[in-house]
Parts: structure tokens; C-alpha cells; sequence
């Protein structure tokens, strides 16, 4: 696996960083509080920028998990059947039941949740099986059936350590050509 940087098309590493480039530019437009503000259309453009930064950093973090260079802290991640999850595992699951929408990682035997958002000061609700637990006052959680993940404290983090551990590539934007 180490030679998967050799085997790669001539295009990956450009890719690769064009979609962090991508996911860092709708990040810091989720970071605007102003838009949890809005209407249930806005919510739609929420959820769509969500999903499109979960595909785009779930690729990412594959290629550096096969390539031996696995982002992999799991501060504020809960395990889920016992199973201890890092950032790469959570972001892979949350874009499976994001994207997969009859997936069974939507829900509980007798719950299904798609995206819930929770921001403001911190709770902690049970409703039976589904918990939703925001702790930072500070922090966005989005919830996706069981998973949840936090906008500052998982999504940028982990998009500041894709980008030192991704080798440096000219990006052209279409704007240079």
C-alpha cells in the first residue's frame, strides 16, 4: 500500500486537493451562525453543503487511510455497538447514511432520523434510543440517525490535518485557465 501514491493516475493528487480546497470553502460557510437562522430552504442548502463536504472529505481520508497516513483522533466521537470510531470511520459512516437514505445507519429499530442540526447553548435529550447530545455552546452537531459529528471540533480539524499530511500540488481553478 505504500507505493499507492506511485499507482495513482497523473490527476488524483490535484483532485484530492481540489476537493479539500472545496470542502474548506462550504465549511467556512456553515461556520456562518446566520444561516441556522433561516427557512426551511435554507435548511435544504444547509443540509446540500453538509453532504457535499462529507463526500469530499470521505474521499480524501480514504486515500490517506490507504496510503498509511490515516487521520485518526477521536476526541468527542462515541462508539457506536462498541466499536471504537476515529474521525475517518465517522465521516465514512455519516456519508454512507447521508447519502444512502434507505440505509439502515438512519435509525434506530423504531426511530429514523435524517439530518438534524443542533446549535446554541449545550443538551442532552433521549427520545428511547435516539440521544441527542450537544455539548458546546461554542459548536454546530449534525446528526445523522446514530452519528453525530461536530462542525468546528471534527469537520475542521480533520480538514486542517488532511491538508499537512496531503503532498503539496498545483491546483489550476478554472478561473486560471
Amino acid at each position: 500500500m505504500g507505493d499507492l501514491v506511485a499507482q495513482q493516475p497523473w490527476w488524483r493528487p490535484s483532485e484530492l486537493r481540489s476537493g479539500v480546497q472545496r470542502a474548506e470553502r462550504c465549511l467556512n460557510k456553515l461556520q456562518d451562525t446566520d444561516l441556522f437562522k433561516g427557512d426551511d430552504a435554507q435548511a435544504e442548502m444547509i443540509e446540500a453543503t453538509f453532504i457535499l463536504i462529507l463526500i469530499l472529505l470521505n474521499d480524501v481520508l480514504q486515500h490517506l487511510a490507504q496510503s498509511n497516513r490515516r487521520v485518526d483522533f477521536s476526541d468527542d466521537i462515541v462508539e457506536i455497538d462498541n466499536r471504537p470510531m476515529d474521525v475517518t470511520d465517522l465521516i465514512n459512516k455519516m456519508r454512507n447514511a447521508a447519502c444512502h437514505i434507505p440505509s439502515e445507519a438512519r435509525g434506530f429499530p423504531t426511530i429514523r432520523l435524517g439530518l438534524l442540526v443542533c446549535t446554541g447553548k449545550p443538551r442532552n435529550k433521549s427520545y428511547g434510543e435516539l440521544v441527542i447530545d450537544h455539548k458546546y455552546g461554542d459548536d454546530t452537531t449534525f446528526m445523522y440517525g446514530r452519528y453525530s459529528i461536530y462542525l468546528r471540533r471534527h469537520l475542521v480539524r480533520a480538514t486542517k490535518e488532511i491538508k499537512a499530511r496531503l503532498p503539496a500540488v498545483q491546483v489550476t481553478e478554472l478561473g486560471d485557465l
